[in-house]
């Protein structure tokens, strides 16, 4: 499996295709991926709002419905509209577009910060960093892949 310093989420563009070998620009980086590597590239002809985050595309086409009215957020239409550089289309039901605009969100209520002080207090999670590297360090390290942590 290819690594080559990409990570997932990573958008490349397709560069070169020279026989079975596909050459990956990712913002510089080129990554040559062979037929056995072909499985870690994904087509992003559409990507989701969250995965935009840090990027810019040239064109951005944001539809709007309350369909998915959970994510008429005013901070999630302000993320996506300031993805486009040059174009944006804003397309969908104009009182949903409204609603998003209108609708600020609540305060996120959240258990994680009580769940890992439990965690700590339990013995589930070790604090101690040479410990908690151990049992890594023990493993043979060079057998694991990104599926491992993909399919967990």
């Amino acid at each position: 499996m290819v690594d080559d310093n990409v990570f997932n989420g990573d958008i490349g563009f397709i560069e070169k295709i020279d026989g079975y070998e596909i050459t990956v620009n990712f913002d510089g980086n080129k990554v040559k991926y062979t037929k056995k590597d072909y499985k870690a590239i994904k087509h992003g002809y559409a990507i989701s709002i969250h995965k935009s985050q840090g990027s810019e595309f040239s064109l951005v086409v944001v539809p709007f419905s309350f369909k998915y009215w959970i994510m008429l957020k005013r901070k999630l239409i302000y993320t996506a509209i300031t993805r486009a550089k040059k174009y944006l289309i804003m397309l969908g039901n104009i009182e949903a577009i409204r609603k998003g605009i209108l609708q600020i969100e609540e305060k996120r209520k959240t258990k994680l910060q009580e769940r890992i002080h439990s965690m700590i207090e339990n013995g589930q999670i070790i604090m101690d960093s040479e410990s908690a590297f151990k049992e890594i360090k023990e493993e043979k390290i060079e057998n694991i892949s990104i599926e491992d942590f993909m399919n967990s």
